[in-house]
């Protein structure tokens, strides 16, 4: 941009003559043109000047962004493949100058071009926001710096990357078989991707430009080196001297989580020279921070003016749209905060929305601050009330107070957690995954230091409730019993956290049945059960390192707990306990083979099960003492341990009947009980069974697992007709293990570990109830590798492009009102309709309405029943694969993030080891092949008594009455064109 002329006085009037150069330079002038601004500029006749009251900014190939000069921005990852990258720029309002061709007031629209003069005059005078723009555009030296293909097997997306603007200059993908399949065709494949790269590189980057600093290959996985070296052997191949100093001096290799566009925050982050890269750099500190660190990580406009106040900004992260807003008085508030926090000493990093990072900032409401020490946002809003409170009895601000009221404290606020992440947050903790972390503090907190230590401790959680094959809770009484100090046990109930992972109350009063229980099998040894209720969760690691030092312990001892939340709460206790000489120990014991250790050939995990099954078994049998390890029962206290002052009141504390929030109805109650009984005794009693009984009628009803009546035959067993059988859901041909697998009522190891004398009998289906236990393993290992996946991020990022019907994902998690998703075909109210009658067994389809009040009735559904009732929701009704996981998870009283997330997102086709998108279960002939006795549908639906039992849908036209509305399923062009390839 050159500086044509520039005439500001001290108090901001006056005017700038700018004149545009590239697309760059267009896209500064949009951000310094406001609603109410003086512009003029060359028009076909003669020069127009205008008073600004629309700003349109669009890039070729790419949306147009439309504002009163305020709000939107060009999407530069949507360009179309193959178009040069141009800008242009319209400026729309009343003329204010009046010619022989234009009459004065008439309006007009002025299409700002390159080598143009502009001339602008601010109406509310030159802020120190827009006097910093005007000289940052003038600064030489711009242009493209950086060229990024971002990669994937089989996509590409090629990006030009300069000071404020990020273009997409063109998009690739080919079909590329899977190498399941044939290896030849997988790797023709492969060289037809690679060729079409190839002659994409040569179009759209500028290899030969002084300029380009950095050319970036950046890919998940192995393919950026296959990507570089395809490359490198053809222009060798070619003779190309100037392609191949490029390929040596200027490529720069970069791991990245995701083969999309938004990983771009991850590359920049990198390349430490570009003008940019400090937008990536901070953003990736701030995510980061945010996950480690969330008192010193702030963001919204309300609690960041919260922290600028105390002078706590040591970094303000802020995005140009919220400079552009149409409201003079909103603009003003942003420009007095940059200059408050720059004041203080503060940093200010103003983000472009052109990047792929001013994007994902612009997703966390456009402003964020990293603090320069922690502040805990409720306690200084409970601050600022009670300030205000005590200044409005004075008469001074009486008026004041009449006028506006003070925001309500967030404290005083419904807990409404966060359930889907932002693609930054997310691919920020998909990098840095939190297990590692865990286990790395836990090495270092090691025993602690305290030399006269009185005890023990061994946190039970809401996955463990068990006293039988407990590693933790044996290595604590090992511990224990070496050092002669007795061992306290510790249970922390957090409703906050149930609410949070959408525990159903079926599974919290499952819990506390298990641990009043277990309360009289540790009492009987002499080992205290302390149960605490935290509301709060963020002051579940005080909590506990208090109540370390309450009983003057050793340390603490915990099975770890895999979701993000958990470890990153982990992660601090470990610090906090290191730093007052508490040892900390977390240890794996959900899995049989626990995460980290089956894995690819490149170090990563899985993302297929077949080949991970093959690993797990393999690396199984390799140590079976192991992973099939027997732990020890705990050793008993002495009895003098009733008469230690600090430990004999923690025999009186209670297990509660319920929780506040997840009270259970006395009938439903009655009716858990029943289907469900509590205790180690019981769960192993229905491993017995199903290990050497015969399958019984039904599993869609609710019955007692442990009613008299189960016929002893080794040779028909359930276990023995597994492989045939599992998929009938009119019989118990399952286990029905899943509640106490998930509450860990009974270890994963024991399961298999039973398994084993008829394996060796050579009972040929009992391998394939261990292969299901596998598939446990497989989506823990997923969501220990891959953490997005318990943030509502789907694990592959491309289906977000999918076009579900019903609320948008805001709404759909929210209590507030909803919002449709903007492009959806079907009504909001036709929608959540479908979706209610989903809920409560109303969809006109026998089987999905049988599982669904299965469902409602029993807190429990046949896995098989589980993926049609799922597939129905999404594939038939599409409606987002999120709404029917919360729902399974408030509902099913075997929830298990892991799990119930892999499944749906299986179904869906959105996760790992997916089902082709294509794929959708029949519900009308599945509700006869999946229940062949044609008991269970009458049972749970009467109506469908007087219809036979035929396969053909017609059969039953007359059940199928008021049922859903739905759509074909239709996907974005860009997803649509790819399945189609």
């Amino acid at each position: 941009m050159k500086l044509v002329n520039k005439h500001i006085d001290k108090h901001g009037t006056g005017h700038v003559t700018l004149r545009p150069e590239d697309d760059e330079d267009m896209w500064h002038l949009y951000n310094l043109i406001q609603d109410g601004d003086c512009v003029r500029a060359p028009a076909i006749r003669l020069n127009l000047t205008l008073r600004v009251t629309r700003v349109e900014f669009s890039s070729s190939g790419g949306p147009s962004s439309t504002a009163p000069a305020s709000e939107g921005a060009a999407d530069p990852s949507s360009s179309s493949a193959g178009q040069d990258s141009t800008t242009t720029l319209h400026i729309t309002g009343p003329v204010i100058v009046e010619n022989q061709h234009v009459r004065l007031g008439a309006f007009h629209t002025l299409d700002v071009e390159v080598q143009r003069d502009v001339r602008i005059e601010k109406t509310e005078g030159w802020d120190s926001v827009a006097l910093a723009r005007v000289e940052e555009s003038v600064i030489p030296g711009k242009g493209a710096e950086v060229a990024a293909v971002v990669c994937g097997e089989g996509t590409a997306a090629f990006c030009l990357l300069s000071q404020h603007m990020t273009l997409v200059t063109h998009r690739l993908a080919l079909p590329v078989p899977r190498k399941s399949g044939s290896a030849s065709q997988h790797e023709k494949g492969l060289g037809r991707f690679y060729g079409a790269l190839f002659d994409s590189f040569l179009r759209h980057v500028p290899f030969a430009n002084v300029g380009l600093k950095a050319i970036v290959i950046a890919s998940p996985g192995w393919v950026r080196d296959s990507v570089y070296d395809h490359l490198v052997a053809e222009a060798s191949k070619r003779g190309d001297k100037i392609l191949q100093k490029a390929l040596k001096d200027k490529v720069i290799k970069v791991h990245i989580s995701s083969p999309h566009v938004h990983s771009l925050v991850e590359v920049v982050s990198q390349l430490k020279e570009t003008k940019f890269a400090r937008e990536g750099i901070v953003l990736d500190k701030f995510f980061k921070m945010l996950g480690s660190d969330e008192m010193r990580a702030w963001y919204g406009p309300d609690h960041v003016v919260l922290a600028a106040d105390r002078g706590a900004i040591g970094t303000l992260l802020i995005s140009d749209d919220l400079f552009r807003s149409s409201n003079p008085e909103t603009r003003k508030k942003y420009v007095e905060l940059v200059e408050a926090v720059q004041q203080k000493g503060g940093e200010v990093v103003i983000f472009s929305s052109m990047h792929e990072s001013g994007q994902q900032l612009n997703q966390l409401t456009g402003i964020a601050a990293i603090l320069t020490f922690p502040l805990d946002v409720e306690v200084c809003a409970i601050f600022g009330m009670m300030t205000y409170q005590l200044l409005s009895r004075f008469d001074f601000i009486r008026d004041a107070s009449s006028a506006s009221s003070p925001k309500r404290a967030r404290t005083m606020a419904t807990f409404r957690p966060n359930k889907i992440a932002t693609a930054g947050a997310a691919a920020a903790v998909d990098s840095d995954p939190p297990l590692a972390k865990l286990l790395d503090a836990s090495k270092h907190a090691g025993n602690g230091t305290r030399k006269s230590a009185e005890s023990v401790v061994y946190w039970m959680r809401m996955g463990d409730l068990r006293i039988s094959d407990n590693r933790a809770l044996s290595l604590a009484s090992a511990h224990a019993k070496k050092n002669k100090l007795p061992l306290v046990s510790l249970f922390v109930l957090s409703p906050e956290d149930y609410k949070a992972h959408d525990r159903s109350p079926r599974r919290i009063d499952f819990t506390l049945r298990n641990l009043a229980l277990i309360k009289d099998s540790l009492a009987k040894l002499h080992i205290p059960l302390h149960t605490i209720t935290q509301p709060k969760r963020r002051e579940i690691p005080g909590q506990v390192i208090s109540f370390l030092e309450q009983l003057n312990a050793s340390g603490v001892y915990a099975n770890i707990e895999y979701e993000v939340d958990e470890l990153r709460r982990d992660i601090q206790i470990c610090k906090t306990a290191k730093s007052k000489g508490f040892g900390a120990h977390f240890v794996h014991d959900k899995c049989v083979v626990e995460p980290g250790v089956v894995l690819t050939k490149e170090n990563r995990t899985y993302a297929v099960y077949s080949p991970y099954q093959r690993a797990w078994i393999k690396k199984l049998n390799a140590d079976i003492p192991h992973f099939l390890e027997d732990c020890p029962e705990p050793h008993p206290n002495p009895q003098s341990v009733h008469e230690n002052k600090k430990i004999k009141d923690l025999f009186n504390s209670q297990v509660p009947q319920s929780i506040p929030g997840f009270e259970l109805d006395p009938n439903d109650r009655k009716r858990m009980e029943l289907a469900w009984p509590a205790g180690e005794i019981a769960a192993n009693e229905m491993l017995r069974r199903f290990l050497h009984t015969k399958s019984r009628t039904s599993q869609m009803v609710p019955s007692n697992p442990l009613a008299d009546g189960a016929e002893d035959s080794p040779k028909h067993s359930r276990l023995s007709a597994y492989d045939t059988d599992r998929d009938n859901a009119d019989k118990d041909t399952t286990s029905r293990l899943s509640p106490y697998l998930a509450a860990g009522i009974i270890s994963a190891r024991a399961c298999i570990r039973a398994t084993m004398p008829a394996t060796k009998n050579a009972h040929a289906d009992s391998g394939r109830w261990v292969q299901e236990i596998a598939w446990r393993d497989f989506y823990v290992c997923i969501l220990a590798g891959n953490p997005r996946v318990s943030m509502g991020r789907p694990y592959q990022e491309k289906s977000v492009d999918i076009v579900w019907e019903g609320p948008a994902l805001d709404g759909a998690y929210t209590d507030g009102k909803q919002q449709i998703n903007p492009k959806a075909e079907l009504p909001l109210a036709t929608s959540e309709s479908n979706i209610e009658k989903w809920k409560s067994g109303q969809t006109g389809y026998p089987i999905v309405d049988a599982g669904m009040r299965c469902v409602k009735e029993t807190g429990y559904l046949h896995n098989r029943v589980r993926m049609i009732c799922a597939m129905f929701l999404v594939k038939h009704l599409m409606i987002d694969w999120r709404v029917g996981e919360k729902y399974f998870m408030e509902n099913l009283i075997d929830g298990d993030l892991a799990s119930n997330n892999g499944g749906w997102q299986w179904v869906a086709s959105t996760g790992v080891d997916a089902c082709p998108y294509f794929r959708i279960f029949t519900a009308a002939t599945l509700s006869w092949s999946t229940c062949s006795s044609s008991n269970t549908l009458p049972l749970t639906i009467p109506s469908t008594a007087r219809t036979p039992s035929s396969r053909q849908s017609a059969k039953y036209g007359r059940y199928r009455t008021s049922g859903c509305e739905r759509r074909p399923m239709t996907l974005r062009s860009s997803i649509a064109e790819k399945s189609a390839e």
